[in-house]
């Protein structure tokens, strides 16, 4: 058996470059494994051993694609095969379909899969179905189910013959074998694929020689990011993958595989050396990290003794933590509110008083089903920005009201059936219930009774009731009288009948208190228009019923991208991986919640397909993922970990701590484990004001304690810079403390004032983030993917064709405006901005030689540096320097020939050793597609005294010169309230 190789990160250089044969990555937290991985990828490429092209770097997720996407852009080198396994085996399967193999089906969605197993249950033969799940064949719940069984099948290789088998020791099984068969024969009827379907069909083409070959030859070189959370199926697809050159390089750590509901298989890790042998039959290497960046010793400590004896195959070792401090702490409350606010407020603490943003904290629960509400509530009454993911967008009370009126309609279409059960019928009343006593009709509770009772005594139908009674418009009474709009057309056009036909709804329209109302409403009309694309046949009824099946749990949801300003993030565990924080809560972490080792609430029981019917194994099972899960929370965390739980009070029976807050501060019994201390100073006016009031009424107290508190409460206007958090008045010297780098941008912001950049580049009274920004880095992202292929094919520029499509792949992995109705805006103007740049193209003939190419010089003994967006050649073999702008405001050519930027770009070109001997850099221009392709050139005559310039800004900055420089910019200006220059900001500079 090889070694392992065990390496620091002085180490990782000679590791990086040996690349040939299979290898497995295994470290632990913060280690840095998808670091090591994109480092290799890249060096690949720069060392000639496979083009940008040639390397398939494969991951999980979408959302860990997306990381791996912008890891290697920051290298200034984009990587084309990044890609999920489903993504890579959809364009797998694309690919040969053009090449005469069968066309590509359409993939469902989970609802889509989900309402095609729920319409073949219900016209099954009961008599072939066990007795328990007879009655229940009709049911959704039974469907989603079935579908999420027959997935899990499909990962772990199972098929008809074999789950047959399976069935004759579980008998709820019996008539799933058939119903598999069924399931994929109708999926071939109806020219569908699901996601296991994708992997398999995958698999199945690659079983092919010619095939395997073929795309062997296109990745020579595949690299794979948490293999650990990988099934069987997928470690299968890499077998053949790979088994033509072997070159497999995978990253992998046992103890974060948490996925297992999802198919994740864990042996794949242990595995990896004996399946994956090179072409001379040797075992695959393993490699080992040792060293994590993030995760300091407290916190490795305690995660450690969370998973102790948890028997881990696989495993990395000994990990050498972080060097900087951390803590690990637990609390228990005796009321869940308690525990909720004491989270909230502290979380506001350590935002306030250690100047830790928002962004920065996670609060973790393990289920969105407990605290994860109250949490959310404690939260919004101390005004803390924050993201709850559980909501979803059917879940929108402006959304809902759709879906109600959908429901109300149907209900009287549901009363003339007999052989509806009045539950149906009374859902729908409901429905009725709500859009009287909500934001569309606004009734009283008396007069949405008087309805009700109408109703219930007359079974009139709700439209007639409405008019007699002159409750809203007669369009609404006419919509509440037709079901077609909302049974029988696509969902998306009974929403528009709906929303167009209805006055009630100008109020979302007029009401500038709706603005959010509004964004929920044309999110999902984007939703509806997309599914109508995909099944015209869902109809509103269907697609609620639909949506309400989903599994919020099982889908990680969490973005990489940084949200909008700074937000708390609260969310599950699960969707918590591969995020990392300061400081982590692990909220409500008691027995039966976390570790939850309660026989699994599944009818089918699919968890048995990986382990069998033994019940100590199902248990010992269970409680090994739930460790994992323990561990992989608490080395979320950089600096601290706080544990908390809610005893059980005195209606809530056995309910206890969970084990692991034991373990992870290492106590021997709850006794140690108390809730937090009460003494601690204010930090909010609120508190502030509570302190004292109790101070005031203390009668133990001396007087002039009491006294003080009662002149500092009726106090009319305190002081607001003695609230926490606010930084005390100083002077404008000692912001520069480190040797300072300079870019021709931050040179361009100092000229323009000083004063607002020193507050936005050195003292981040800005975030820094705009739509404008987000939208300018990815179409320059996309015109770099497009020029480095055109400069490899060795063509003048890239093409339309080709900037859209790398537009299209980037945007769907990084683009983040608020919701996909603005991303969608925000995407057709990047397409125009493309579309006017290449068919105007300003090059002409010009060929491109560097795309994104940074360039640095000295100036002074400051280092500047910068990155050109395309350096050419021109039939005189003398260089251009392109800087694209994204915006529409094109300065004068008087002040273009003077720019410091393009200055800096000609100076640092031609300094350049390497760039030099392309040519002598004699033009600089901007570009500006918006408006009408228009060009803005540099003098070179002038490059002389931008150089002066240059080294001008940089010896004022070490100066610290930050006198404001008042002009038409502060219009737009971001820190214009704290600039002394203007009248709202003098007040902060008071003495």
């Amino acid at each position: 058996m090889t070694a392992d190789l065990r390496i620091g990160p002085s180490d990782w250089d000679p590791a990086i470059t040996h690349t040939d044969g299979p290898q497995i990555i295994v470290a632990g937290p913060g280690t840095g494994k998808t670091e090591f991985l994109v480092r290799r990828a890249v060096y690949l490429i720069h060392a000639n051993r496979a083009l940008s092209g040639e390397v398939l770097l494969l991951s999980f997720s979408r959302r860990t694609a997306a990381d791996l996407t912008r890891r290697a852009s920051r290298t200034g080198l984009p990587i084309p095969g990044i890609a999920t396994f489903h993504a890579f085996c959809r364009r797998l399967l694309e690919t040969f379909a053009t090449k005469g193999v069968e066309p590509v089906p359409a993939l469902l969605t989970g609802l889509e899969q989900v309402g095609l197993v729920h319409e073949l249950l219900t016209t099954e033969d009961p008599a072939k179905w066990p007795v328990p799940l007879r009655a229940l064949l009709i049911s959704p719940t039974l469907a989603d189910e079935v579908a999420d069984f027959l997935l899990r099948c499909q990962e772990r290789l199972i098929d008809e013959t074999r789950l047959r088998t399976l069935a004759l020791q579980r008998p709820r099984w019996a008539a799933l074998p058939d119903f598999m068969t069924r399931y994929q024969a109708e999926l071939d009827t109806r020219r569908r694929l699901d996601y296991a379907a994708l992997l398999s069909r995958a698999t199945t083409l690659l079983e092919s020689d010619d095939v395997r070959r073929q795309v062997a030859r296109q990745f020579p070189y595949v690299l794979v990011d948490e293999y650990q959370d990988t099934s069987p199926a997928q470690a299968r697809l890499l077998e053949l993958l790979t088994a033509d050159h072997r070159n497999l390089t995978v990253t992998g750590d046992p103890y974060q595989s948490i996925y297992s509901f999802r198919g994740a298989e864990l042996g794949n890790v242990a595995e990896f050396p004996e399946r994956f042998r090179d072409l001379s039959g040797e075992q695959g290497q393993r490699i080992i990290l040792t060293t994590s960046f993030r995760v300091p010793a407290a916190i490795l400590a305690g995660a450690g003794r969370v998973v102790a004896g948890g028997d881990l195959p696989g495993e990395a070792g000994p990990v050498t933590p972080a060097p900087h401090t951390g803590r690990v702490e637990a609390h228990v409350f005796d009321q869940a509110s308690g525990e909720a606010d004491w989270i909230a407020s502290e979380a506001e603490r350590i935002h306030l008083e250690e100047r830790i943003p928002y962004r920065r904290l996670g609060v973790l629960v393990r289920s969105s089903r407990h605290l994860l509400p109250e949490l959310s509530r404690a939260l919004d009454r101390r005004s803390i920005p924050h993201r709850r993911p559980d909501r979803r967008l059917t879940d929108h009370p402006a959304v809902k009201v759709i879906f109600d009126l959908a429901k109300a309609a149907w209900a009287d279409e549901l009363a003339k059936d007999p052989n509806n059960g009045p539950g149906l019928v009374d859902e729908a009343d409901r429905a009725m219930r709500r859009l009287l006593l909500g934001p569309l009709l606004q009734l009283s509770l008396g007069q949405e009774r008087e309805l009700l009772r109408i109703r219930r005594r007359t079974h009139r139908p709700w439209s007639s009731i409405l008019a007699e009674a002159s409750v809203g418009s007669s369009q609404l009474h006419s919509l509440l009288a037709e079901t077609g709009w909302c049974l029988k057309v696509p969902a998306i056009k009974g929403f528009w009948e709906a929303w167009t036909t209805v006055p009630e709804f100008l109020r979302y329209v007029s009401d500038p208190g709706c603005r959010e109302d509004r964004q929920a409403l044309s999110d999902f009309a984007q939703t509806l228009d997309q599914q109508a694309e995909r099944d015209a046949g869902v109809d509103l009824i269907a697609y609620e019923r639909l949506a309400s099946q989903d599994d919020f749990e099982a889908v990680p949801l969490l973005s990489l991208q940084p949200s909008r300003g700074d937000q708390l993030i609260l969310t599950t565990l699960h969707q918590a991986k591969g995020i990392e924080f300061d400081v982590v809560f692990i909220a409500d972490s008691a027995e039966g919640v976390f570790p939850n080792l309660a026989r699994s609430r599944a009818l089918l029981r699919p968890e048995q397909l990986a382990v069998g019917t033994d019940p100590d194994a199902l248990h010992r099972f269970r409680l090994q993922e739930e460790m994992r899960l323990a561990y992989t929370a608490m080395t979320r965390a950089k600096a601290r970990v706080i544990w908390t739980a809610t005893a059980a009070a005195i209606d809530e029976g056995e309910r206890r701590p969970s084990r692991f807050l034991l373990a992870a501060v290492g106590a021997a019994s709850f006794n140690e484990i108390g809730p937090p201390a009460e003494t601690r100073p204010p930090v909010t006016p609120n508190e502030a004001q509570a302190h004292l009031r109790l101070t005031i009424s203390d009668p133990a107290l001396p007087a002039v304690d009491r006294l003080a508190a009662l002149a500092v409460l009726v106090e009319t206007e305190p002081d607001p810079r003695r609230l926490a958090g606010i930084s005390e008045p100083g002077p404008d010297h000692g912001v520069i403390t480190t040797p300072l780098r300079m870019s021709p941008t931050s040179a361009q912001a100092y000229d323009t004032c000083p004063r607002r950049y020193v507050l936005e580049n050195h003292l981040d009274a800005t975030d820094g983030s705009s739509v404008y920004a987000q939208y300018g880095g990815l179409v320059h992202l996309a015109l770099e993917h497009t020029e480095k292929d055109a400069i490899a094919a060795g063509l003048p520029h890239g093409t339309t064709e080709s900037a859209v499509s790398h537009l299209g792949r980037i945007w769907e992995a990084n683009a983040d405006f608020g919701s996909p109705v603005l991303n969608h805006a925000w995407k057709r103007k990047a397409q125009k901005l493309l579309t006017q740049m290449y068919e105007n193209w300003p090059g002409k003939d010009a060929i491109g030689l560097q795309a994104e190419c940074k360039v640095s010089t000295d100036i002074g003994n400051v280092v500047w540096t910068g990155r050109v967006d395309r350096i050419e050649t021109q039939s005189s073999g003398h260089l251009r320097i392109v800087d694209y702008k994204t915006g529409t405001g094109a300065p004068p050519q008087a002040e273009a020939a003077e720019s410091l930027q393009l200055g800096f770009y000609m100076l640092a070109v031609q300094n350049d050793p390497e760039l030099s001997r392309l040519g002598l850099a004699t033009e600089a221009q901007l570009w500006y597609p918006e408006r009408d392709m228009a060009v803005r050139s540099f003098n070179a005559n002038n490059l002389a005294n931008v150089t002066v310039k240059l080294g001008e800004v940089a010896g004022s900055i070490l100066s610290e010169d930050w006198a404001p420089r008042p002009g038409s910019h502060c219009d737009r200006c971001t820190v214009r309230l704290v600039c002394p220059a203007w009248p709202e900001g003098r007040e902060g500079f008071r003495q």
